[in-house]
């Protein structure tokens, strides 16, 4: 089908408006593009007039089977010179972005985000010098995100998530002007970069359900607005840093499923606006800072700091804990250290690394157990 410009799309922003008054009329467009013959029903392949079904959706009169406006986007969408917004989302497209995308040089907003939509972004999205809005996210997408994308520098909300997208994340520190941040659930690798606190309008922060490695940087703590910071499901090591107690506005924190060691910060308790706290499944060890009851405003019973080495001799701290626990019993779900058999020749404490049982007052009686029972059988969970 070849498309004739002031015909079959607008060539001027007086014809655009001429030709897109209101949704339905964008619908209708879209609905040409793909059945420029009239219906068909994709099912029973039965000609005829759809009906109007709710959600945007139609239906079949013939078998009733319900469909959407499907396909790809046409190429030919690189002809729309005066498009300023591109509002293609919860569809069932399908195929490719097209590169000629990229020549849409006035668009502000592209959502293209719960599609079908496959392959990888392509690289002239980098042109796109005005972008505000970018939601590519719950697609299929593949391949490195990529690098052109950090010329994207008036970005202010970019949502990547819920792809197979892969590469590493350093391009973002260009992007000064984000506000919300979405990359959960691709296949991104690599570390996070110290340079992420520059991006002090940043209010949402999503990485989880990743492969990234390496520290927390102690730079997160420079981005004074951010309100969500989920970093959860990764292969992330080394402390939780103590500027975290910097992020004033923080409402959510979710560090669950990573490698992180060593003790809760005493800074936590400067998080006096934090909601939701989940660090569950880590390696977190010692005393949890008496600073942890000026978290006020949690939720009861919906926090999770399960999973790790943790305890305190706190009766006050301990109540707390419990009555923001999910389940309501933090103790009962911490990590005994498994020391193994005490006694006899095929122990294997010499050397090893004891750190997590200093100053644990259940120290004792792990002793105890042990040299009583023997080889405990803790290796076997």
């Amino acid at each position: 089908m070849v498309l004739v410009a002031g015909q079959d799309y607008p060539n001027t922003y007086r014809e655009f408006v001429a030709m897109f008054p209101d949704n339905p009329a964008c619908a209708a467009y879209l609905m040409h593009l793909r059945w420029p013959d009239g219906f068909i029903c994709p099912t029973c392949k039965t000609r005829s007039t759809p009906w109007n079904e709710s959600r945007g959706r139609i239906a079949c009169p013939a078998c009733r089977h319900q469909t959407s406006i499907t396909g790809n986007i046409p190429q030919e969408i690189q002809y729309l010179n005066n498009l300023t917004q591109l509002y293609l989302n919860d569809n069932k497209l399908t195929g490719n972005i097209p590169s000629g995308i990229g020549s849409l040089i006035h668009l502000t907003d592209i959502y293209l985000c719960g599609n079908q939509l496959t392959g990888s972004i392509p690289n002239e999205i980098g042109n796109l010098e005005n972008l505000k809005l970018l939601y590519l996210g719950w697609n299929l997408l593949s391949e490195d995100i990529p690098d052109t994308i950090r010329y994207l520098t008036k970005l202010e909300r970019l949502n990547l998530g819920g792809n197979k997208l892969t590469g590493d994340v350093l391009w973002i520190v260009d992007l000064t002007n984000l506000t919300y941040l979405i990359l959960e659930r691709n296949q991104l690798t690599g570390n996070i970069p110290s340079g992420i606190g520059g991006l002090k309008n940043l209010e949402i922060l999503t990485f989880a359900y990743n492969k990234l490695i390496g520290a927390i940087p102690y730079q997160i703590g420079n981005i004074p607005n951010l309100r969500e910071l989920h970093l959860s499901s990764n292969q992330l090591s080394g402390n939780i840093p103590s500027s975290i107690g910097e992020l004033s506005k923080l409402r959510v924190l979710k560090l669950y499923e990573n490698r992180l060691t060593g003790a809760i910060p005493s800074e936590i308790g400067q998080l006096t606006n934090l909601l939701f706290i989940d660090i569950d499944s880590n390696q977190l060890t010692g005393r949890v800072p008496d600073q942890t009851i000026n978290l006020t405003k949690l939720y009861d019973n919906q926090n999770n700091f399960c999973g790790n080495y943790l305890f305190t001799d706190n009766q006050i701290v301990r109540d707390f804990l419990n009555l923001k626990q999910i389940g309501g019993d933090w103790e009962s779900c911490q990590i005994e250290p498994c020391i193994g058999d005490l006694e006899g020749n095929d122990n294997d404490v010499d050397g090893a690394d004891l750190s997590v049982l200093a100053n644990d007052p259940s120290l004792i009686e792990l002793e105890i157990l042990a040299a009583n029972f023997g080889r405990t059988d803790c290796m076997n969970y």
